[in-house]
């Protein structure tokens, strides 16, 4: 990647690191978005109410959407 940026103008080489780091960023804050159900199962339960099964079902639910939509492409 460092040899394809090296080729680019500087201008576009500024724009390519804004889209990396715009990327890294939407895929850190979508990873942690993920892996909250785990992290406050416990407050979940106590709070609400809510047992185990239903909490990871909604978590389950989530993933599976996120999987089915992620290949579709987009305008």
């Amino acid at each position: 990647m460092t040899a394809l940026l090296r080729r680019l103008p500087v201008s576009t080489r500024g724009y390519a690191s804004i889209v990396v780091g715009v990327t890294f960023l939407a895929l850190l804050v979508s990873a942690g978005l993920r892996s909250a159900p785990g992290v406050m199962m416990l407050p979940l339960e106590q709070h609400f109410g809510w047992d185990r099964a239903t909490i990871s079902a909604a978590a389950a639910i989530g993933i599976l959407l996120y999987g089915l939509v992620g290949p579709l492409p987009r305008r």
